[in-house]
């Protein structure tokens, strides 16, 4: 097992816990990427100690207690209460790769105040040869608000540098309330090509979105390109 102590990424989901060096898309999805509405679900860091370890060759764990849930990041902790998260991956004896995983997090204060959160998600991802596979749900509130999401993603290895992508993405930042841009649910669907110029040391992305936002609010069109370096 391993200890950490300071500041780090909090055990919430498989792509939150996934460098950006890897990533397969330009941006990360709805859940921990879209910050004005509640997108801090995970790829969010902060102070604390946590432990992780792999007791089995098939089981991973991580456990942290930290000062919040990325909110009190970079500033000093505003009060004494403390949060909890973990996270658990278990890889399946199947050809290729097979790893299902759940995580999830909770403020250790009383359940019914105001600024009380709580995560919860699962996670699924399948590699064979060219093809890989994810998909993730996730669920939580944040004081009274409760918000939800998730997405499927494929991947395709079109040749040894070439590869494309493919993305349906939901979220919904409040799942009791529907008609402002503050609380509608948004759908992406997302088609991209990925160049492995030097693995992912050095690679060009390009990714085209149609980001829909219910029937009141424009849909709009992106396009994301992307120049990574890695050493």
């Amino acid at each position: 097992a391993r200890l950490d102590v300071g500041q780090f990424k909090l055990p919430l989901g498989l792509e939150g816990t996934t460098s950006p060096a890897v990533l397969e898309t330009v941006e990360r999805a709805l859940f921990s990427s879209d910050r004005g509405r509640g997108g801090a679900y995970a790829d969010v860091r902060d102070l604390g100690v946590g432990v992780k370890g792999s007791p089995l060759r098939s089981l991973d764990y991580h456990l942290a207690l930290t000062n919040g849930l990325g909110e009190s990041m970079n500033t000093m902790d505003p009060d004494l209460n403390k949060s909890l998260a973990g996270r658990v991956a278990l890889r399946l004896p199947f050809p290729g790769t097979v790893q299902v995983g759940a995580s999830g997090a909770l403020d250790l204060d009383a359940r019914g105040d105001s600024t009380h959160r709580e995560r919860m998600g699962a996670e699924l991802m399948v590699a064979r040869g060219r093809l890989s596979l994810r998909s993730e749900l996730v669920a939580g509130r944040d004081g009274a608000v409760r918000r939800r999401g998730g997405y499927a993603h494929a991947g395709y290895r079109l040749t040894p540098t070439v590869q494309a992508v493919a993305r349906y993405d939901v979220w919904d930042p409040d799942t009791r309330r529907e008609g402002t841009a503050a609380d509608t649910r948004e759908r992406d669907w997302l088609g991209g090509v990925n160049w492995y110029l030097s693995g992912n040391n050095l690679k060009l992305q390009a990714d085209l979105v149609r980001k829909t936002l219910g029937a009141s609010l424009p849909s709009r069109n992106l396009l994301l390109v992307n120049l990574q370096t890695f050493w």
